[in-house]
């Protein structure tokens, strides 16, 4: 068996998990000369569809990491709107810098649930959303340098191997899932924020509706741009698409919690890159 296809799905609020899995499929569309397809499930539209690869698709899965696991939020459409059958998948994660925790281990034991086949796995250090302190430009070239390169490990055991057989896959021993991290503020106490939403300048506001348009969970209206109307998630798309700086968030336990981060989490964390039976 060929492969025949090559599909970046992925979920990226602030933009860095789209551009690592894009370096991703078009480091490997240059050797395989495959077709790319891309699904960004970020945007709510996305998650209402049910997504079934093909056996002859490679699938790069990539998701940002929230509080050392997959989104909560984003969970169910992996477990119930993703569907391979036998599919070759890259599980690919980013993180901000302070640790991927269980991520890893819990998008590889997902993937294996839903009928893909994990071969290779990737966990980036990339720019925080919640500051630009931590992982600053990241990814950069240095960064999807290296992936190039695992990449290239990952094409010989593609083209040694009669993908139609059973190949070597990634495992995970993890058993049970641990509680997400739990947040804390400078003090070293509990970080509440769990209610904290995004606040609106109302004099810099130009009313454009980006902010709204770029929610991963439809959280802002659209007809009065300051008006939350659903979950929060603190994923920072809403701050960072504001071209006129509008957004913004006040909530005390949430920035002590940015502070406790930038002030134990400066250090540039190494990628790490994982292939079959190597986890």
């Amino acid at each position: 068996m060929k492969l025949k296809a090559l599909y970046g799905v992925y979920y990226s609020a602030c933009g860095n998990t789209r551009k690592v899995i894009e370096t991703a499929a078009e480091t490997l569309q240059q050797y395989l000369h495959l077709p790319i397809t891309y699904i960004d499930f970020t945007l709510p539209a996305m998650r209402k569809e049910t997504y079934v690869f093909p056996k002859d698709a490679l699938v790069l899965f990539g998701s940002s990491v929230y509080a050392g696991r997959l989104p909560n939020k984003m969970l169910p459409f992996l477990q119930n709107h993703l569907q391979g059958d036998n599919t070759l998948a890259l599980a690919i994660l980013t993180y901000g810098n302070r640790s991927y925790d269980q991520a890893v281990d819990e998008a590889i034991q997902e993937l294996h649930l839903h009928g893909f086949r994990v071969i290779g796995a990737a966990a980036m250090s990339c720019q925080h959303a919640f500051t630009e302190k931590l992982a600053t430009f990241r990814p950069n070239e240095e960064d999807k340098e290296a992936l190039r390169q695992f990449l290239m490990q990952l094409m010989h055991t593609l083209l040694e191997n009669d993908l139609s057989k059973d190949m070597a896959v990634l495992t995970t021993k993890m058993t049970t899932k641990r509680s997400y991290y739990k947040p804390l503020k400078e003090d070293g106490t509990p970080a509440h924020f769990l209610k904290a939403m995004p606040k609106t300048r109302l004099d810099l506001c130009t009313k454009c509706g980006i902010c709204a348009t770029h929610c991963p969970m439809g959280a802002i209206s659209f007809e009065n741009f300051y008006e939350i109307i659903g979950t929060c998630i603190k994923c920072q798309a809403c701050v960072q698409s504001c071209l006129a700086k509008a957004k913004y968030f006040d909530d005390a336990d949430f920035l002590s919690h940015v502070a406790m981060l930038e002030k134990n989490y400066q250090k540039p964390k190494e990628n790490t890159f994982w292939l079959a039976n190597t986890l």
